[in-house]
This record gives structure tokens, sequence and C-alpha cells, in this order.
């Protein structure tokens, strides 16, 4: 495994130690042979509500931009992500460009295909690959993790093109790994709450009558991007005291200009 921890300091200002990922490969491993299962494939399509492949890796997706990992018993980790790159059948070669080379602890091949879910003809590209990973070693079970995150067509291709394979699910054993988290992963939780009271903090000497809910959201994106935030969901609302002020998610109702007297209601 390649790990580089030194370098990735040099590039990200929030990371996960090596050591905490060794931590849940090596637990990973632990079940996976418990259960007798060779290979995972997990999968992600969005950062807003958690995900496989970031436990795994500590690389995020991005908005609706899918990736999986293909993670064997003995800790051998292949990633696929939604990524420009070359797919050739005859003689597929990983692109080896994302994540960054830097960001790539434990990542022995990086595949990238542009897959998008817009466009239904590329619904499989992620599968073709791990078909092409998994296909020459016999008879094997496979566990999917967050298959919920992966497009039907991506699994069908799967089952159908891994005849040999015993395919099951094992996101609830994966996350009930994830469920315990250790000393650093609870430190890294304390700051991010920290973090977003911080910003609530400064949010309440910046809200004032005469600015939009607009400029409310701006300041709160800047407040928490200066700190480092890889994503996150910003909403706020407005409206006249004694009625809901429901806070719409982005851009939407987002030009009302608050008036002395009204609730304003933020959520970061």
């Amino acid at each position: 495994m390649s790990m580089m921890a030194p370098e990735i300091g040099s590039y990200v200002p929030y990371y996960c130690s090596d050591q905490e990922l060794v931590r849940r490969w090596d637990a990973v491993a632990a079940a996976m042979k418990k259960a007798g299962v060779d290979y995972i494939v997990a999968g992600s399509q969005t950062d807003y509500i958690g995900q496989y492949v970031k436990w795994f890796t500590d690389f995020p997706t991005q908005s609706e931009y899918q990736a999986m990992v293909i993670f064997s018993q003995d800790k051998e980790m292949a990633s696929i992500w939604s990524w420009g790159g070359v797919w050739d059948p005859a003689n597929p070669v990983p692109a080896n460009v994302v994540p960054p080379t830097y960001a790539a602890r434990g990542i022995a091949r990086r595949w990238s295909r542009g897959l998008f879910s817009s466009f239904n003809y590329t619904c499989t590209y992620d599968a073709e690959i791990v078909v092409h990973e998994l296909r020459g070693k016999g008879k094997i079970r496979v566990g999917l993790v967050g298959p919920a995150f992966m497009t039907i067509q991506a699994c069908n291709h799967i089952a159908e093109h891994l005849p040999q394979a015993e395919i099951i699910d094992f996101t609830g054993e994966i996350d009930a790994i994830k469920a315990v988290k250790s000393e650093e992963e609870l430190a890294i939780l304390r700051d991010i709450a920290g973090q977003q009271d911080d910003v609530m903090r400064a949010l309440k000497d910046y809200i004032r009558p005469g600015i939009s809910e607009l400029d409310i959201l701006t300041k709160m994106k800047h407040l928490i991007d200066a700190k480092a935030s890889e994503n996150g969901i910003y909403k706020v609302g407005s409206n006249s005291f004694g009625a809901p002020a429901h806070p719409w998610h982005e851009h939407f109702h987002s030009k009302r200009v608050i008036e002395k007297g009204d609730t304003v209601t933020c959520l970061i």
C-alpha cells in the first residue's frame, strides 16, 4: 500500500492520518474474512449525506459524480472515478489521475471514465471496470457496499458479467464498523461542530436589516470555506415575525431583503 501522508499535508489542509486509514482497512479485512467475502465493491455518489468511498480513501466525491472502490480481503484497493479517461476494452489501462498521486493513499490502481447519470449509455462504465478487475478471480464472494449509490444498470451489469461470483449486500457490516468512531474521528467531528458554531456566531453579528438572504448565504459560504470545508449544505430563509422562515436550499427565494423585526433561519 502506498502511504503518503507527509506529501498530502503539503496540499490538503484537512485530512485523516495514515494510521486511521489503516485502522479502517484492517477492520474491514477482518469482517470480510469472518463472512467469507473476497472482495468489496463500495459505491458513492454524493458527499452531502456521508459516503463509503471517502471512508475508504479519505478523498470525497463531488456533487452527483459517482465513484467506486474495489477492496480485497488482503487489502489491495482499486478506485473508479467519474472523470476523464481513455477506456480500451482490448487493453484496459488505469489512468492513475484521480485521486491525485499525493491523495492516493493505499490505492493500487486509479481508474477513471466519463460516467454521467444523465447520459444513460454511460451508466455501466464503472461496472465494466469492476468486471475487468474481478473476472479472472474465479469463484468469489463479492460484497456490495452502498448499492443505493450505484445505478441499477451497474448492479445488473456486475451480476450478469460475473456469473462465477456470489454477490451479497455487505453494507450493514461496514456500517457497523463505521459507526464506532476512533478517537481521531471523534476529534474531527468535534472540530467540525466547533467550526459550525463559529460561523453561526459570526452570522449573528452580520445579519441586519437591508441585506438579502443571498448576502447571508454568500457570507456563510465564505466563512466556512475559509476554514477548509470540503463540502456542505447551506440554507437561508426569512419572513415577517411570527411567520414560518423556511431555510430554502441555496439560491431558492434568496433575493428577499431582511426587514426590521424579521425572523431569519440559517442551516449549515
